[in-house]
């Protein structure tokens, strides 16, 4: 069986792809998840990069996930292709080719991690980035908390008000566009930071006591969307994947001791929030195996149909 995008929209909503999610962090806490850290392959024109992943237990399953790294524009989209296996029987379950897929695996990745550990009343959620990923992050977040509000803030304005007017078409929630990343900041009980800067996009004292930050961009020391001084802040750290963050190229921007996995903190292995005025953050680096689950998931209901 093959996918397309379209295929994929029609099948798969966010609120079960945060189902799915669940199901996955659920599995890497029992050892049944195995997501080793992604690998690539390069030539002088381009490269590929793979995450590939198993899952054990009474489906096993196996795959990966690849997309390519040549040149293209700012909003050049890359090819992708997830491949499913029934790893019971040795067979290909199917093909997903397309990037909807994978964005909104991250988005509900990140939606798990704000229903783990943001504090239940949550009224404002605000948004730095107004892309691609940013989309199936505020896909997400809404579908964990009910926000009164979403503030939006993007170097390009009119980029920013038109994010907002798909958010009221499409999420029926309010949204305002913010004049500068500060004042989006403070309005926030909710941070997503979505933007492929390598140099802070905001400042610490900006932050409010109690709030989630889930950072999606640049995380290393060589380049963070992030300040290190909100690193500081930040009472509880979590991430998906600890494997991918030890194998970067540059060392994390997060020293390895201070990041907790974010299936022992839903598992109740680690403690995550203990009070409502921590600074909590979730740093989203892409635990492999996630898209095989995913990718299963959604072969099963185009099968059923």
């Amino acid at each position: 069986m093959v996918l397309r995008e379209e295929d994929v929209r029609g099948l798969l909503s966010m609120g079960a792809a945060v189902g799915v999610m669940r199901e996955a962090f659920a599995a890497r806490a029992a050892g049944e998840l195995l997501a080793p850290p992604r690998f690539r392959v390069e030539s002088p024109q381009g490269g590929m990069v793979f995450t590939a992943g198993a899952v054990t237990g009474e489906r096993p399953l196996l795959g990966f996930r690849v997309y390519d790294t040549f040149p293209r524009g700012p909003d050049g989209e890359q090819e992708q292709v997830v491949v499913v296996y029934d790893a019971a029987e040795g067979r290909l379950q199917g093909l997903i080719l397309g990037r909807i897929l994978g964005a909104m695996r991250t988005g509900a990745i990140g939606g798990v991690a704000i229903d783990t550990l943001a504090r239940r009343e949550t009224a404002v959620l605000a948004l730095i980035g107004a892309g691609y990923q940013a989309w199936t992050q505020v896909q997400a977040a809404a579908t964990v908390r009910d926000f009164a509000e979403i503030v939006i803030f993007n170097r390009t304005k009119a980029r920013a008000e038109a994010f907002c007017a798909a958010v009221r078409a499409d999420l029926g929630l309010p949204c305002r566009v913010a004049e500068t990343a500060e004042e989006a900041v403070r309005a926030a009980d909710v941070l997503i930071c979505a933007t492929k800067s390598k140099e802070p996009v905001l400042e610490s004292d900006w932050v409010r006591p109690g709030t989630h930050v889930t950072t999606i961009g640049p995380q290393t020391v060589e380049g963070h969307e992030l300040p290190l001084e909100l690193v500081d802040k930040a009472q509880v750290i979590a991430t998906d994947s600890l494997a991918q963050t030890q194998a970067f190229e540059a060392p994390f921007f997060v020293p390895e001791e201070r990041l907790v996995p974010l299936d022992q903190i839903m598992s109740g292995a680690q403690a995550g929030r203990t009070t409502e005025e921590q600074i909590t953050l979730f740093c989203s680096v892409g635990l492999a195996g996630t898209e095989v689950l995913l990718g299963s998931y959604v072969l099963d209901q185009a099968a059923a149909q």
